[in-house]
């Protein structure tokens, strides 16, 4: 994760970040991961910085990972209790988008008259 960041700016942190051999394995894998989605791998960097640095704050994180302090505070809190990386699910039923207009069935169709075309 090579860049040296400052640890001291911003408060230290309240609680630290607790991990097992197989989570830190599954998070230290998604940040290397070239094709997963982008905020996943923010977010298992935030972790492992906060796991493998527990007295910097939040701010050196931000800057070490490339992200804002707020987003660092926000991962921090939603892994007291395990490794959540990812995002909570939408409140709700799945979307729904009803058809407009007829359906391709239901459209008449172009007649070519044999010969013709």
């Amino acid at each position: 994760m090579g860049r040296q960041v400052s640890p001291s700016r911003g408060p230290k942190p309240r609680r630290r970040i607790r991990l097992t051999a197989p989570e830190y394995r599954e998070l230290k894998r998604i940040s290397r991961l070239r094709t997963a989605p982008y905020a996943e791998v923010v977010r298992a960097k935030i972790l492992l910085w906060a796991y493998e640095h527990p007295d910097w704050s939040n701010v050196a994180i931000a800057r070490a990972v490339g992200c804002t302090d707020r987003t660092v505070r926000k991962w921090r809190s939603r892994s007291r209790a395990g490794p959540a990386y990812q995002d909570a699910p939408r409140p709700g039923g799945p979307r729904f988008f009803p058809l407009r207009g007829p359906r391709a069935s239901d459209r008449p169709r172009l007649y070519v008259a044999p010969g013709r075309g």
